[in-house]
């Protein structure tokens, strides 16, 4: 996870907004049809939207540190050993007044 799929000279596909197909430009024209609608983003990125739908609406503390090391490698035991992991947001929000709570967040 630590590194981009990047295709080069690449295309999406999409029908109904539902992403159908990403791959080359070659691999992406092959599915055009006549009522197509054809947006050239050429010398651009083009990268669909990432959704997290495991939300906390109100929490204190951050573990984004702790996402970088899994994508490396190091388990989550090991990262609960150090102090890290879920409990430590849990702590951390418990510790934190409702005003913290609700500055830290807008």
């Amino acid at each position: 996870m630590s590194e981009l799929s990047i295709i080069e000279q690449g295309g999406m596909f999409v029908r109904d907004s539902i992403i159908e197909k990403v791959g080359t430009t070659k691999e992406i024209e092959s599915l055009i049809e006549r009522d197509c609608v054809v947006v050239d983003a050429g010398g651009r990125v083009l990268m669909p939207g990432f959704v997290d739908a495991h939300t906390h609406p109100v929490f204190a503390g951050t573990r984004v540190d702790e996402f970088e090391e899994r994508a490396l490698g190091v388990t989550y035991q090991e990262i609960a050993a150090r102090g890290g992991g879920i409990q430590s947001t849990v702590n951390k929000t418990r510790a934190a007044s409702l005003f913290k709570r609700w500055h830290d967040h807008h």
